[in-house]
């Protein structure tokens, strides 16, 4: 069950939706063991006196009772939902729910930080402008690190930071002075390899991420039958686009059950 559930969630991950479990009725300590034992991630409610059962109107959890799910609308309101079906039970509230801070706005490395924010008791405006801080934070500690190598003379160091500062933070205002540093930088001789290499290994990834995307759309595709011709040509675009990745792969392999060839 628990495997089943947890990748459900993770099929949920980028969506403005947060999976709880809720135990009721067990001391903390076997609770702890269960949770490690079955490798739950999800945050987990320890409920001994039941009172959150109550809260939740259902009935008394047994063993001939073990599983009940509810869902938390945006409006506060807990409805009715089912263990069998979660995604179609979180489906119809998702039209309506959205992230306080848009998720293409939130740089590598804050993913936590937002998500307690998103999750918390928080108004919107509040968790904006807290995220904006730490973002802030974050992009000093990263230029300090670039004027630190580019004290130290190590252009080729800190033109790296400086990708990556531009790809951690893009939609983000960078500061003009580091902004000017680093085209300056791009300008350099000596740098011109580097600068090369960067841009091969960029365009690599855009490809596979490319890849990736059309194969996680063609599986979508094949699992309808109206689309299922849609899904098959996709996977052969796949493999002719994108040979050499993980995905071409993957899409042969596929292709081969879905026609026997």
């Amino acid at each position: 069950m628990w495997s089943s559930l947890l990748q459900i969630s993770q099929k949920y991950k980028d969506q403005p939706v947060v999976f709880i479990a809720v135990n009721s009725g067990t001391d903390r300590n076997n609770l702890e063991r269960y949770v490690l034992q079955n490798k739950i991630t999800w945050p987990v409610i320890v409920d001994t006196d039941r009172g959150f059962e109550q809260l939740a109107q259902v009935n008394t959890i047994s063993l001939e009772n073990i599983y009940q799910a509810r869902v938390l609308t945006p409006e506060g309101k807990l409805t009715r939902g089912s263990v069998q079906e979660v995604g179609r039970s979180i489906e119809p509230v998702l039209k309506d729910a959205k992230w306080k801070i848009p998720r293409n706005r939130v740089p590598v490395g804050l993913e936590s930080s937002w998500r307690g924010l998103e999750f918390g008791d928080i108004p919107a405006d509040a968790a904006q402008s807290q995220f904006e801080e730490s973002v802030m934070k974050a992009l000093e500690q990263d230029a300090a690190r670039f004027w630190q190598l580019g004290r130290q003379r190590n252009r080729v160091g800190a033109y790296r930071i400086y990708l990556k500062i531009q790809r951690r933070f893009q939609g983000y205002d960078l500061p003009e002075r580091l902004t000017k540093a680093g085209a300056w930088l791009e300008k350099q001789p000596e740098l011109q390899a580097v600068i090369n290499s960067e841009q091969e290994k960029e365009k690599a990834e855009r490809r596979v991420t490319l890849a990736n995307n059309g194969l996680d759309n063609a599986k979508k595709q094949l699992g309808v039958p109206a689309t299922r011709k849609q899904g098959i040509f996709a996977l052969k675009r796949i493999i002719k686009s994108y040979p050499e990745t993980d995905a071409a792969t993957e899409a042969e392999s596929l292709l081969q059950q879905v026609t026997g060839r």
